[in-house]
């Protein structure tokens, strides 16, 4: 229950040190070993990832899918330092588990993740969608379609799956940002504005635009905010911290370079 609260509220770091605990306690339990790898796959960490990986396919003593579909999941997120044989192999993995689950969701994400690590990216969009029709619903998806959709120039689109994104949802700000760049990158400048202006008065928890977007300039509308409203969206404002990230480090080169 806490290991699932912890992934609920986004506090993988912590969750990665509490599955590591439990799986050390019961090294033979499947569904510990699984989480585990969502934790770890999530964070990137490729090391742990594999350990709890190896001990799932020793443990697989009826069906190997789920070591295979993780294996896959990893060798996608390693792909640029991937040699000609593990490429092979993931190649040979993704079509296996595809033939095998046609119609399960994340192996259906999983090939658009795998197309667009290939630079196929109206393969990936084509994955991504088809995904979202059969109903996957997470956050991710959608984003990673957004973010394609964008780079191709299909902004139309994309904004109408921005549109299906719910005032409340609890991943807003995510699609926030993405929609804000896209509008700075194709010169709508004013629309960036207008964006970033609802953004921060919707939601003042919200604080990707420093936390993802590293802002400089905060610009607030008079007609919507009063002298209150203002004042904490301007404290939350300026205590957020740029968070450094990698990818977001990537989409300001973007926009600057």
């Amino acid at each position: 229950m806490r290991l699932r609260l912890l992934l609920a509220l986004q506090q993988q770091k912590e969750a990665q040190e509490l599955v590591t605990q439990l799986i050390a306690a019961s090294p033979q339990d499947t569904q510990l070993l699984t989480m585990g790898l969502e934790v770890a796959l999530l964070r990137r960490d490729f090391e742990a990832a594999a350990k709890w990986e190896n001990t799932l396919k020793q443990v697989s003593t009826v069906d190997d899918f789920d070591w295979r579909y993780y294996r896959a999941r990893r060798l996608v997120g390693e792909f640029p330092k991937l040699d000609a044989e593990k490429r092979t192999e993931l190649a040979q993995l993704i079509e296996t588990l595809r033939s095998e689950r046609p119609g399960w969701l994340p192996v259906v994400t999983l090939a658009g993740q795998y197309a667009e690590v290939r630079g196929n990216r109206r393969e990936a969009i084509d994955a991504y969608k088809a995904a979202l029709v059969s109903g996957d619903r997470r956050p991710e998806t959608l984003e990673q379609l957004v973010r394609l959709l964008y780079a191709e120039g299909r902004f139309d689109e994309a904004n109408q799956y921005l549109s299906q994104v719910k005032s409340d949802d609890s991943a807003r700000g995510r699609f926030d940002s993405l929609a804000i760049v896209a509008a700075v990158t194709g010169n709508r400048l004013e629309e960036a504005r207008e964006l970033a202006q609802h953004a921060a008065v919707r939601d003042l928890r919200d604080v990707a635009s420093r936390e993802h977007d590293d802002t400089n300039v905060l610009s607030l509308p008079a007609n919507e905010v009063d002298f209150e409203l203002a004042k904490q969206i301007l404290e939350t404002w300026l205590t957020t911290l740029f968070s450094n990230g990698e990818k977001y480090k990537r989409r300001i080169d973007k926009i600057e370079n």
